[in-house]
């Protein structure tokens, strides 16, 4: 079954067709938690979704589209010193990389109440400029005050309706439950 197949009222593919546009956004709730890789010695980010309330999935690699925004809860007391950053480099600025802030807001403090990171997917992040002219096809998550915490994830950005597979696609799926 595809899209294609179901009942969809005109308001609500009004409402995906601007999505897809990138004139409109949906924003995808995702929960962080800190934790040990399982070497007892490396802290990970670990991401729930949608009704998860176990451990998580370490560090996994997403894939994110425009018309969406990706709201990170690091609330949860095990981000407390562990602030949730992107970069366009593989561990940020341990590796030498910077944080990358195009249509990301934060908000609060890792590990208190109501605390958030936004990146909001959009045309305009996909053509952030890097140094070599590129636009941003990927970010990876970091901490900045403890290296190796981002793992081997990888966060690809894709223009709406086209992915490119390798990672856990959030998007439409996760909205709808």
């Amino acid at each position: 079954i595809t899209l294609n197949d179901l009942p969809i009222s005109s308001a609500t593919q009004t409402a995906l067709d601007n999505i897809t546009a990138g004139t409109s956004t949906l924003t995808i709730p995702i929960t962080v938690k800190v934790a040990d890789d399982g070497s007892g010695s490396q802290n990970v980010f670990y991401l729930l979704g949608g009704s998860d309330t176990g451990s998580g999935t370490k560090a996994p690699s997403l894939d994110l589209s425009v018309g969406f925004k990706y709201k990170f809860d690091i609330s949860d007391n095990s981000n407390t010193g562990h602030p949730l950053k992107f970069s366009v480099t593989q561990d940020g600025t341990h590796n030498s990389g910077s944080a990358f802030t195009t249509n990301v807001t934060e908000s609060g403090t890792a590990g208190s109440s109501g605390a958030f990171v936004q990146l909001e997917i959009t045309p305009e992040t996909m053509g952030a400029s890097t140094s070599t002219g590129a636009g941003v096809p990927t970010l990876y998550p970091y901490c900045p005050n403890h290296s190796g915490m981002g793992g081997n994830a990888v966060y690809s950005l894709f223009a709406s309706g086209s992915g490119g597979g390798g990672g856990l696609s959030v998007g439409l799926a996760m909205a709808l439950g």
